[in-house]
Order: C-alpha cells, then structure tokens, then sequence
C-alpha cells in the first residue's frame, strides 16, 4: 500500500510541475521586440524545460517507488 507521504508528495509535484508548464505557455505567448527579448525569451524557455524535466523526474521516481521498483539513486 501506497503510504501517505509519498502520495502527498506526488502530488504536490504535479501541481508544481503543471504551475512550470501554465507559466511555460505564458512566455512562449509573450510578444518580442528585438534580438535582446528574443535571446531573453529563449533562455527563460530553456530553463523552465529543465525545471519541468526535472520535476518529472522527480515524480517518476515516485512513481517507481509505488509500484514496487525500488533502484538506489
């Protein structure tokens, strides 16, 4: 059985992650006016991937750990 702790963090995960991802589509919806917003906006794009990757990760580690697979990270 699924402890407590472990759902609880899961799920608070998920909501980070969707929290990354509704502000990801925000930036790439941002109107650019020159070579500077334009490198600006991509860097920001950049690392908000690598934070959601990295939550994913996260969770799918998780998720490993619920289902039974336990690997020593």
């Amino acid at each position: 059985m699924v402890d407590r702790a472990t759902r609880k963090n899961l799920k608070r995960i998920q909501k980070e992650i969707n929290k990354l991802k509704k502000e990801l589509m925000k930036i790439e919806l941002r109107p650019c006016h020159g070579d500077a917003d334009l490198k600006k906006k991509d860097e920001d794009i950049k690392m908000l991937k690598r934070e959601v990757y990295q939550m994913e990760k996260e969770a799918n580690r998780y998720v490993l750990y619920v289902s039974g697979i336990r690997h020593d990270f």
